[in-house]
């Protein structure tokens, strides 16, 4: 009789949890799950420099049901101080000539516009500095995979951050020529977003 309750007790704990995992998980990406990458070209072969910031802070709902709904919730602020390449003096440049022309130097804003893992599109509203636009951005995810990368484009000068992109251009020109003797720096910035979503239950 005492194995019979025992076993009785063990499934209705079972049951219980099952319950309490349907009722009270939610999708969210755990702290120190998420990296972002951007990369800048130098050279007419288009080198591809990468960096980071060391201060980015986001806000995401976490009460999402859904990956779409958990990405949609996310915003996000950068503090450009923080751009870090790796090297020092390209930093100090970086901070300088790319964000200190621009009306609110100190920080990027943004927020996930839109978000479709299916379809693998996503679209951010930035606000660098000042300066506004919407990026399109590509997902992709291994199919069975909690991982998420997206990867999208800006153009500086498209953008309206020509000053910006002259003064680096200008500041970089030792630097970026390269073996055929022309000195480049492209317009264009890829940013890159590896990042990990779990379902949280409490």
């Amino acid at each position: 009789m005492r194995e019979l309750t025992t076993i009785f007790a063990a499934i209705f704990f079972s049951l219980s949890a099952v319950v309490a995992w349907g009722a009270d998980c939610r999708m969210e990406i755990p702290s120190g799950k998420s990296k972002l990458t951007w990369t800048g070209y130098k050279f007419t072969e288009k080198l591809g420099v990468n960096g980071s910031f060391d201060i980015i802070q986001f806000e995401q709902n976490k009460k999402a049901t859904s990956v779409d709904e958990l990405f949609r919730s996310i915003s996000f602020t950068i503090d450009t101080a923080s751009i870090n390449s790796g090297d020092p003096g390209r930093d100090k440049k970086l901070a300088l000539y790319i964000f200190g022309p621009l009306k609110i130097p100190g920080q990027i804003t943004g927020k996930v516009a839109a978000f479709d893992m299916a379809r693998g599109t996503a679209t951010a509203e930035l606000d660098i500095g000042g300066t506004k636009t919407s990026v399109p951005f590509k997902v992709t995810s291994a199919k069975g995979s909690q991982k998420v990368k997206v990867v999208g484009e800006i153009d500086l000068v498209k953008i309206g951050m020509k000053r910006s992109y002259d003064l680096i251009a200008a500041a970089c020109k030792p630097l970026h020529t390269g073996a055929d003797g022309k000195a480049k720096t492209w317009t264009t910035v890829t940013l890159t977003v590896e990042t990990e979503y779990a379902k949280a239950c409490h």
